[in-house]
């Protein structure tokens, strides 16, 4: 377990490990990095700061991670029953 596990598991959070191709197929997203890219793009099109500065590697690191945390926000609104439509970036 790295280092977010084990903060989690100090605050009692649930944790799971998601592979992509299952959070991927949810979020609708192409396979590959440059899918992770255009996807975020499209999601957050006033959010492109991100997505156009620094190098390639770091670019879709955060267009992948950016990603999980909306299907792990989406999963939480399943599970609680919250419909709430807002956006995990605004």
């Amino acid at each position: 377990a790295g280092a977010p596990e084990w903060i989690s598991l100090a605050f009692g959070w649930r944790t799971e490990r998601v592979p992509p191709g299952k959070w991927k197929k949810a979020i609708q997203t192409r396979s590959g990095k440059d899918g992770a890219l255009a996807t975020a793009s499209s999601l957050w099109p006033n959010r492109q700061y991100w997505l156009e500065h620094g190098q390639k590697e770091f670019r879709e690191g955060m267009a992948e991670a950016a990603l999980i945390a909306l299907y792990g926000h989406r999963m939480l609104q399943q599970e609680t029953g919250d419909d709430a439509n807002g956006s995990i970036f605004d």
